[in-house]
């Protein structure tokens, strides 16, 4: 069997490239941020290629090196058409939005959130704060769990006085 590209997945997450390079093979690194890849290193060659992208997915071909199809989040950009498949349906960068409507319809919308009322929109028009892997559900990529943990350590500011202390079974602070 021939082969040209094999691809490494950690759930949706691309990780690796492996391209076949005559008799060896050529292994390619990608690392993410929470809107894509970001960075593709190749151990090997001893690179790094970048791959920039606005915060909607449209890429920014003067800073973009990498080739990948792993343009935006962790969609597949098509060479031919320029759109990203969602999994569920397909992404245009160009217009940051979908180009069908949600598949769950009007369940996935609600009269309290105008924005969720918008069934081509991409999480919601909040594509820093959000992402949506599949193209049904926007999800926060990044929870933040403000709650404070009892015997951390906190340090209190007031009036030109600084406090240290630790923090209570309750979440009070305790000197």
């Amino acid at each position: 069997m021939n082969w040209s590209k094999s691809y490494i997945f950690a759930g949706s997450r691309l990780l690796s490239t492996i391209k076949k390079n005559g008799a060896s093979e050529l292994t390619e690194y990608h690392h993410p941020d929470r809107l894509g890849t970001k960075l593709v290193t190749d151990t090997t060659a001893n690179t790094a290629k970048s791959n920039a992208t606005l915060p909607f997915g449209t890429e920014i071909t003067a800073e973009t090196q990498a080739t990948t199809n792993q343009k935006f989040t962790s969609y597949d950009r098509s060479g031919t058409t320029g759109l990203d498949y969602a999994v569920n349906r397909t992404y245009n960068s160009g217009q940051s939005r979908f180009t069908q409507v949600d598949p769950i319809g009007m369940a996935s919308a609600s009269i309290g959130d105008p924005q969720s009322l918008n069934l081509f929109a991409y999480v919601e028009n909040d594509p820093i704060g959000f992402v949506d892997p599949s193209g049904l559900d926007i999800i926060d990529p990044d929870p933040i769990d403000l709650t404070p943990n009892e015997g951390s350590s906190c340090t209190i500011s007031e009036g030109g006085v600084t406090v240290d202390g630790k923090i209570g079974s309750d979440g009070s602070e305790v000197v």
